[in-house]
């Protein structure tokens, strides 16, 4: 893929996590919490999982998303990466 469009998808990632985490919070005070700085540390730390002696990706990792968003991008070049949210990744 071309490294632009690598550099667009790596930069969104970020944005789908968070609007993807502050959609799990229970009000709104939490949900401010949140930052593109500190979502690191509410995503999973494994990105992996074993099912079956197979290794599957988990869902809404940071590598997931960006698979996704690649996938995306794949089937409709001409929209624009920074048009998806987390709705279209589901």
């Amino acid at each position: 893929m071309n490294r632009k469009i690598m550099k667009k998808i790596n930069r969104h990632v970020s944005v789908i996590s968070v609007q993807w985490l502050k959609s799990l919070m229970p009000n709104e005070e939490e949900a401010t919490k949140i930052t593109a700085e500190n979502y690191r540390q509410y995503l999973k730390q494994s990105s992996f999982y074993f099912k079956d002696n197979q290794i599957f990706n988990s869902s809404f990792t940071e590598k997931w998303t960006r698979r996704k968003l690649k996938k995306l991008f794949r089937r409709n070049p001409s929209k624009p990466i920074d048009s998806y949210n987390y709705n279209d990744l589901v």
